[in-house]
């Protein structure tokens, strides 16, 4: 017997997508929008140290969208698990990014985690680590844009 999912399930499934697509276009305050700006905030890019609060995830992603070029994610693996006012979404980044006329292609494996606000779901952590490239390289996500 399959189960139904969750009646959130879809929302979630959107807003993780528009931090994605807000993160390809370079768009700070969509992408910022998008984000609970308080002291639960936190994430960890590939080869960063943890960021924790909104001053330091803001800064961050200013200091990214600053020195990134381009960059594009195919979102493969996509699981979304929402219970309650809290939603989980494990997902493998599949990335190309231009930064200072290099171009890199790597792969990520990523958790978002999101909370139910009065407007809506945003994200509270983000989380993404470097793995092989799908065809056995030893090939990574890229350590310093993402």
């Amino acid at each position: 017997m399959a189960i139904a999912p969750h009646p959130d399930q879809l929302d979630v499934e959107r807003i993780n997508l528009a931090v994605y697509r807000a993160f390809e276009a370079l768009d700070l305050p969509a992408m910022l929008a998008l984000w609970v700006q308080d002291d639960s905030a936190s994430c960890v890019h590939p080869g960063w140290e943890p960021l924790s609060g909104w001053g330091e995830v803001r800064t961050a992603w200013e200091s990214i969208f600053a020195n990134t070029e381009s960059i594009r994610f195919d979102l493969s693996d996509v699981n979304v698990m929402v219970s309650g006012s809290l939603a989980v979404v494990r997902l493998i980044e599949n990335i190309e990014s231009e930064s200072g006329g290099e171009i890199t292609q790597g792969r990520a494996m990523a958790t978002n985690v999101f909370v139910r606000s009065p407007t809506g779901w945003l994200i509270v952590h983000h989380q993404a680590t470097p793995i092989a490239a799908e065809d056995g390289d030893e090939g990574e996500a890229n350590t310093t844009l993402h």
